[in-house]
């Protein structure tokens, strides 16, 4: 025999003949097995408490107890019970005596007189049987080690089929001690239940991910919401056998946590810098326009009242007329954008009567209204009373009856109407002019859209007056929202909760 395996061999040899005793054991050690010897029962014992053998070879008929009952007692004795006996008895021994042998917990019978060959090759089975034992139960050490050290909470578990062969559920059938911090159940109260029972779900927690890891043998990694604990795991799922799968998951709810919370603050940060550029390219652009044109009609009307020469005076002060309202509320929208993005506009919501806010809205305007030949009609109850901020939605008003005139042909009609509900107020301005597109009705609301288009007396727009009309109306808890179709006109309708 290979002298690796039979090296760390320990063989303890008992019979009462001596001869026999020393030729067993020079036989034994000259194949490189420790050998200690016994002459009786009395010997037997102690050479075992001194030292626990591996093999004991055991003569059946010792001076002083039977090798029979101390084949019983070892066995009886969990700290024995692992020691392999062959019990040794002669020629004539009877099939009942052999059996009563085997029943007590003997792994073999040797009858004499028995050849070397024998022996050896007896021993060298039992060897090889104790070799391969001793390393599963290394490497059961080392996995209990580590599965017990680890931080990442672990589960074995086995599927659970149907009569028709289709899993239904699965069972934990072991647990280390991290799941405890992990999920926060005890591993006696998890081991041996089925998941439907443990986290009590109609629908059992990933058992289609398992079963197919557990029957192809490829294993997966994945980051779920876990619903029964309103928690974040990270899982990493591997086949330890047929029908079987092992998790070993952690807590990951405060990471994700904090991941939407960047995720959150880098939508923010994007729509600020969006805002910035949305806010330097109307101080850039649009807000010097009308400046621009003030100032180059002012001075040719200057040139003119020089020259005495009165032609077209009164059409380029109706453009330099229109410039300055245009700068007047252009400057207005940027004043309260501005306080309203920095914090610095408070809202201050009261009861008050929306009716004379529209009237008065309505009136600011009728002057621009005038110029295009415009009627602007009212369908309104004669009192309706909100709880709103009074200068947040004069300020809307204002911008959509604004806008409804620069997209109304000359000549044109606009309705203002206003309808109380159960729950809230709808306020509808509505124009029969150009219309929207329905792509561009995607892009009125938002910041990060650049989009603009002239009126109909080629006025311009920055596209900021929606976007603080959104602003304001979503600070209410209500909505706006717009209908159109190109070339017939449009309506704009804004929410407010009652």
């Amino acid at each position: 025999m290979d002298s690796y395996l039979s090296e760390s061999i320990k063989i303890l040899v008992v019979d009462d003949d001596p001869l026999l005793l020393d030729l067993t054991k020079r036989l034994l050690v000259k194949e490189n097995y420790f050998v200690r010897t016994a002459k009786n029962g009395h010997e037997c014992s102690h050479a075992i408490q001194e030292d626990k053998p591996d093999i004991l070879l055991l003569d059946v008929m010792l001076p002083d107890i039977s090798g029979v009952d101390i084949c019983k007692s070892i066995k009886h004795n969990p700290a024995l019970a692992s020691i392999y006996i062959f019990l040794i008895s002669g020629l004539k021994t009877k099939s009942d005596n052999i059996s009563e042998g085997l029943e007590t917990g003997a792994d073999g019978y040797l009858i004499k007189p028995i050849s070397n060959r024998e022996l050896l090759a007896r021993v060298a089975s039992l060897s090889r049987i104790i070799n391969a034992e001793r390393k599963t139960s290394a490497a059961l050490m080392k996995y209990h080690t580590l599965f017990s050290s680890m931080q990442e909470g672990v589960y074995l578990h086995e599927l659970v089929y149907n009569e028709h062969g289709k899993s239904v559920d699965y069972r934990i059938i072991e647990a280390n001690p991290a799941s405890e911090m992990q999920v926060n159940i005890k591993t006696e109260d998890a081991v041996g239940k089925l998941a439907s029972e443990l986290y009590n779900t109609p629908v059992v927690p990933f058992l289609e991910i398992y079963t197919q890891v557990a029957e192809t043998g490829n294993g997966i990694v994945f980051e779920e919401y876990f619903t029964p604990m309103d928690k974040y795991f990270q899982i990493s799922v591997f086949s330890s056998g047929n029908g079987m799968f092992a998790t070993a998951f952690t807590d990951i709810t405060i990471r994700k946590e904090a991941e939407e919370k960047l995720k959150i603050q880098n939508t923010t940060l994007q729509k600020l810098n969006t805002e910035k550029d949305k806010f330097f390219s109307i101080i850039a652009h649009d807000l010097r326009s009308p400046f621009n044109s003030i100032i180059g009609l002012s001075e040719i009307l200057g040139e003119q009242v020089s020259e005495k020469n009165y032609e077209s005076i009164d059409k380029y002060a109706q453009i330099i007329l229109q410039s300055s309202h245009r700068a007047m509320d252009l400057l207005t929208n940027l004043m309260i954008w501005a306080q309203s993005q920095t914090g610095r506009m408070e809202f201050n919501p009261k009861h008050f009567e929306l009716v004379d806010i529209i009237n008065e809205v309505n009136t600011s305007l009728d002057a621009i209204a005038e110029q295009k030949s415009i009627t602007i009609k009212k369908d309104l109850p004669q009192k309706m009373y909100v709880f709103a901020d009074k200068d947040m939605l004069s300020t809307i008003l204002r911008n959509l009856i604004s806008n409804a005139i620069k997209f109304s042909k000359i000549g044109g009609e606009i309705i203002v109407s206003a309808q109380l509900n159960a729950n809230d107020v709808i306020v509808s301005v509505s124009d029969n002019g150009i219309g929207i597109t329905k792509d561009n009705l995607e892009k009125l609301f938002r910041i990060d859209e650049s989009f603009t288009t002239l009126g109909t007396n080629m006025e311009k727009g920055t596209g900021l007056g929606l976007i603080l009309c959104k602003d304001f109306i979503e600070k209410h808890g209500g909505a706006i929202w717009a209908e159109s179709e190109e070339g017939k006109g449009s309506t704009f309708k804004i929410r407010i909760p009652c």
